[in-house]
């Protein structure tokens, strides 16, 4: 009977211990383009929480540094450029409010300073980066980069240095935001457009969409260190949590390609497939194909997430097995992508 009942006693500590373990789960918000709205998903169950209206074609999403509030850059297009943020309420799943830039047009790549109020944007119609407060909706400077196309940008974890990829310029811009002045200008070749910084802030890497390379800079020498081939397109960068892994995704070749940062050799490619038919016609001959553009890594789970722009699909990647093991639709043409732990 006291065997029992010490058993008993220890069947109900592990339930205690399991019902207050907690089940990780945060929200994947996905930028779509053609349906100007931002899509909000649950990432343990990959259903959607909320679709929320933003300005006209949004590209990317940041989220704070605290998880709460996210920006979502409106770019517009050539012939209508957007000038607008839409600021959301990640727990509240709301608009709190569209913040206008002015003549900064074509917001593109966003990244949060640490104090949870700042954020940095490339404005490609202005060749450069605005700092926007907030809370004030107001743009506090601009930083002219003087290259083509300032589209994505990487900052370093104490917020005193910014690199900025220029497709049209063919250059990473390196931005010193204490002084608010340009550093250097390094020349990787017209394309440049992918970049992600290691997490010890040493190593940037970028992508070449029109070489089809890779490179690898070295941030304290600002000379680049190594360059290797990608397949088609390489768009985007992004590094895991632990800036072991780098995904690189090669838009063109349907394919993410995974390489070991100490090593920079090619660990996986893993070429990815559409459970759906593609309704954007503008990828000219490669209409056909799924075109995988943005990359996220969730924060909670070893899991990362691809935006195949031309096939309103999400995939997942298992970090561990490097295999696609589930895949969701979005609205039409995701591309940007962030993760919150709310």
């Amino acid at each position: 009977m006291i065997k029992l009942y010490v058993s008993l006693i220890g069947l109900l500590v592990v339930c205690s211990i399991f019902a207050n373990t907690p089940v990780f789960a945060g929200t994947l918000l996905v930028a779509n383009k053609n349906g100007h709205t931002v899509t909000l998903f649950d990432t343990k169950t990959y259903k959607k929480k909320a679709s929320l209206p933003t300005g006209k074609i949004p590209h990317e999403v940041a989220v704070s540094p605290n998880g709460k509030i996210a920006v979502v850059t409106n770019y517009g297009d050539r012939n209508v450029p957007g000038n607008t943020l839409t600021l959301v309420d990640i727990r509240k799943k709301s608009v709190i409010k569209t913040i206008d830039l002015g003549k900064y047009t074509m917001p593109h790549g966003a990244t949060w300073m640490n104090d949870n109020r700042s954020i940095i944007v490339t404005v490609e119609g202005m060749d450069g980066i605005v700092i926007v407060d907030v809370e004030k909706a107001k743009v506090e400077k601009f930083i002219k980069t003087d290259k083509a196309v300032s589209h994505m940008l990487a900052m370093d974890s104490k917020n005193e240095r910014v690199y900025v990829s220029s497709i049209g310029g063919g250059a990473v811009t390196v931005i010193d935001l204490l002084n608010g002045k340009v550093i250097k200008q390094i020349e990787i070749g017209r394309g440049a457009e992918g970049i992600d910084l290691s997490t010890d802030d040493r190593w940037l890497w970028v992508s070449n969409r029109s070489d089809n390379k890779v490179l690898i800079i070295n941030t304290k020498s600002l000379e680049i260190v190594k360059t290797f081939p990608a397949q088609e397109f390489p768009i985007r960068v992004s590094l895991d949590s632990n800036s072991k892994l780098a995904f690189v995704s090669n838009a063109y070749a349907d394919s993410i390609s995974i390489f070991d940062t100490q090593s920079y050799r090619l660990k996986k490619t893993i070429k990815l497939s559409s459970n759906f038919i593609s309704r954007n016609e503008k990828w000219g001959r490669h209409k056909e194909s799924s075109i995988p553009i943005g990359i996220e890594i969730d924060g909670e789970r070893p899991v990362a997430y691809v935006a195949q722009t031309n096939a309103d699909q999400i995939s997942v990647i298992d970090l561990k097995t490097l295999r696609v093991i589930d895949s969701f639709g979005t609205e039409k043409e995701p591309d940007g992508m962030a993760f919150s732990s709310f």
